[in-house]
């Protein structure tokens, strides 16, 4: 969960600065040596996934209905374990952030480029 929220307030702009290039080498290292490796590494980066991404369809689906449509079950079942057996709610909190409505249009009209 400590990924989904540091990305997510990197999402939302409120990330911290980045560390320098030779400290975030070092740290990853670290991370690389002592972190989850084979299986539990895809278990938990297949979560993450889901949960950034039942966040992301949360906030930019105006029509409930069609968000909870175009979330697979499974992924429900991922988000509704971390949220009520892991982390206390933590999942949904994410979304009451300031700066996490629903996106609407760019202002002034602008459009993107493709």
């Amino acid at each position: 969960m400590q990924t989904v929220e540091a990305d997510d307030e990197a999402k939302l702009g409120r990330g911290p600065e980045p560390a320098p290039v030779a400290v975030g080498k070092i740290i990853a290292a670290i991370l690389n040596f002592l972190g989850p490796k084979g299986i539990e590494f895809a278990k938990y980066s297949v979560d993450y996934h889901y949960i950034r991404n039942w966040l992301h369809v949360q906030r930019h689906f105006k029509d409930k209905e069609k968000a909870k449509r175009h979330v697979p079950e499974f992924a429900r079942v991922i988000v509704e374990r971390y949220d009520n057996e892991l982390t206390a709610g933590k999942v949904r909190e994410r979304l009451a952030l300031p700066g996490s409505e629903a996106a609407g249009k760019p202002k002034g009209g602008a459009r993107r480029r493709m």
